[in-house]
């Protein structure tokens, strides 16, 4: 998937240059839509696989549980989601505020982990993840990005329903 938004990158960093807002529009929501759909099969096949694979190379002690899997699968689709936003961000030239969001999110990432693990146990290193990017980064970029297109979050996020259900399904 970061393969897939790299390659985007100079195709979107033109579209910068004269694009209508509409293009633009239907470029990231192709990408994102793409680099979530590729992040959702890989989450759904470790799912489903991992519980084997870390009993039989490493023994049944080693493995966390079915809900620290299905977490960590959440924080790597959160995750990916965030990475597509802050790359189209990026080819807008808003590198500036890139840099602030990661900081920001790094920071509430990291204390509430250690927050969620002290009071959870290990559980609580995914949820620290999942609680950083939800409040932090998500939402940065994707108020850059509705900002360049010219729409609201909520209307920038609506074709994104269709694989939201799918994904959970």
């Amino acid at each position: 998937p970061q393969m897939l938004m790299q390659t985007a990158v100079p195709g979107l960093s033109e579209l910068r240059t004269g694009a209508s807002k509409e293009r633009i529009y239907n470029a990231t929501t192709a990408l994102t839509l793409s680099v979530l759909l590729l992040c959702g099969g890989i989450a759904a096949v470790v799912v489903s696989v991992n519980q084997g694979f870390v009993t039989r190379w490493l023994g049944k002690a080693q493995y966390g549980g079915l809900l620290m899997t299905a977490l960590f699968g959440l924080v790597m689709l959160l995750r990916q989601w965030n990475l597509t936003a802050a790359y189209i961000t990026y080819c807008f030239g808003h590198e500036r505020r890139i840099v602030i969001t990661v900081f920001f999110d790094g920071l509430l990432t990291t204390s509430s982990a250690i927050f969620f693990v002290w009071l959870l146990g290990p559980v609580g290193a995914p949820l620290g993840g999942i609680m950083g990017v939800s409040l932090i980064g998500i939402p940065s970029n994707l108020r850059a990005l509705a900002r360049e297109a010219e729409m609201s979050v909520f209307d920038l996020v609506r074709p994104l329903r269709g694989w939201l259900w799918r994904c959970v399904a």
